[in-house]
């Protein structure tokens, strides 16, 4: 366990966190350093190779220069590759590197990364965080665990989760050097254009921006899908036909969007239905899928109703089609920022993209990407203000922008290159609607 542990803790011998292992830092760091001086734990999720460990040594690098801890009194280990149980790690850290107990010394960090490979680590988690109140605990996983109720019910109110999302468009430009003024979108519709195709394909990984497409497509199968797929899902969960999963991960990629019914699915598989449900939740539960529900007034409704469902990351999608189908790929990349929940479908298959849902704020979302856009585009917007009593309705084009008007309901229409326009929009009508 030494040698594990002095690879993984350079620090102990050189003073310092590693340059190679720092990066160049994200928005979320400030907010994640605020945290270390929280009692409760700190949870870091995020897909895979989304940067969580990079953030952890940033984070550990300003415990050493800003706060001057000592560099024995922070421990990094990662269960990814290797197998202990928690006591038998920090009986070996006390023991042989803090050479002190842990309840004398004032205080420890500990950052233990991805987590969820530890077996039964919400319990064994608990007991170490409950008999060390000067202790310090930093966890990131790659799975949800807010999916896990065994996980909320033993750890309830010892932590708080901060999820890392991959780049978002703005850092994105900011890792590529590539300037433009958000006030002045229309001066720079060319470069925006330009950069957010080559985003969809990367996905906002860091590590696949420089690469071009056949190492994309084999950076994100290779590194993130296949090694969940074919790894740690059957690390994690009993499953005999890991291939299957990486069907349903093809099948999804092909059609964005695919209602989830399971039945006709399992036939078209040849597989039971009760499997092709826990192989969803699996997927879903590594954070490689996105759910949506249709929207009902009654959100608890909308869990027994249709459902829909989108790869977590445009970069995937990519990857697995070979193909980039711009129109779809805008659509999933909406859904995905906006951390959708819903979409809507009537009875009369009217069918609305996005409904964005916050308190005392509902927002239906519809993406048109062509080259014009009519009033009758927004034919099921406007249905949906009707049904639902709203007034503002948003459409994101190709090109169009101008405003429908029916009555005292309204559809704003902007093109997705006016990102900031768009965000900017969304805010203002988020706040009309809480005055």
């Amino acid at each position: 366990m030494q040698l594990i542990l002095n690879q993984f803790n350079p620090w102990w011998q050189t003073q310092a966190v590693p340059e190679a292992l720092i990066g160049k830092p994200r928005e979320i760091l400030p907010t994640l350093y605020d945290s270390l001086s929280l009692r409760q734990m700190t949870f870091i999720s995020g897909l895979r190779r989304v940067g969580k460990t990079t953030l952890i040594f940033q984070l550990i690098d300003r415990l050493l220069r800003e706060k001057k801890i000592a560099p024995y009194h922070v421990l990094y280990f990662s269960f990814d590759e290797t197998r202990y149980n928690l006591e038998e790690l920090m009986a070996f850290y006390q023991t042989d590197i803090l050479q002190n107990s842990l309840r004398a010394v004032s205080r420890v960090y500990i950052f233990l990364d991805e987590i969820q490979k530890l077996p039964n680590w919400p319990e064994q988690v608990k007991i170490f965080y409950d008999l060390h109140p000067n202790i310090k605990i930093t966890l990131s996983g790659s799975a949800n665990i807010n999916m896990k109720i065994k996980s909320r019910e033993s750890l309830a109110g010892r932590f708080f989760d901060y999820v890392i999302d991959p780049l978002d468009f703005p850092e994105y430009l900011a890792f590529k050097n590539v300037l433009v003024d958000h006030a002045r979108e229309a001066v720079f519709q060319q470069v925006i254009s330009k950069e957010f195709r080559q985003f969809l394909k990367t996905g906002g990984f860091i590590e696949a921006v420089p690469f071009n497409d056949a190492q994309l497509i084999r950076y994100f199968k290779d590194s993130i899908l296949e090694r969940v797929t074919y790894r740690d899902i059957p690390e994690m969960f009993s499953i005999s036909v890991p291939d299957l999963l990486f069907r349903l991960l093809n099948i999804i990629a092909q059609k964005p969007g695919l209602y989830l019914e399971y039945k006709n699915i399992a036939s078209d598989l040849q597989f039971d239905q009760r499997t092709i449900v826990n192989y969803f939740s699996y997927l879903e539960h590594l954070l490689l899928l996105q759910k949506l529900y249709n929207y009902s007034i009654d959100l608890s409704a909308s869990e027994k109703r249709l459902k829909r469902v989108y790869l977590a990351n445009t970069g995937f999608t990519c990857a697995l089609t070979g193909d980039m189908n711009f129109p779809l790929l805008m659509e999933q990349f909406w859904i995905n920022f906006l951390k959708a929940q819903y979409f809507y479908r009537s009875p009369q298959k009217d069918e609305v993209d996005i409904v964005r849902v916050a308190e005392k704020f509902c927002l239906p979302i519809e993406i048109k990407m062509r080259e014009n856009v009519s009033a009758k585009d927004a034919a099921a917007l406007f249905k949906f203000l009707c049904q639902f009593d709203l007034k503002e309705g948003l459409m994101i084009s190709l090109q169009t922008e101008t405003e429908f008007a029916n009555n005292d309901k309204r559809v704003k229409v902007l093109p997705y290159w006016k990102y900031w326009s768009i965000l900017r929009w969304v805010e203002e009508v988020k706040e009309s609607e809480r005055l």
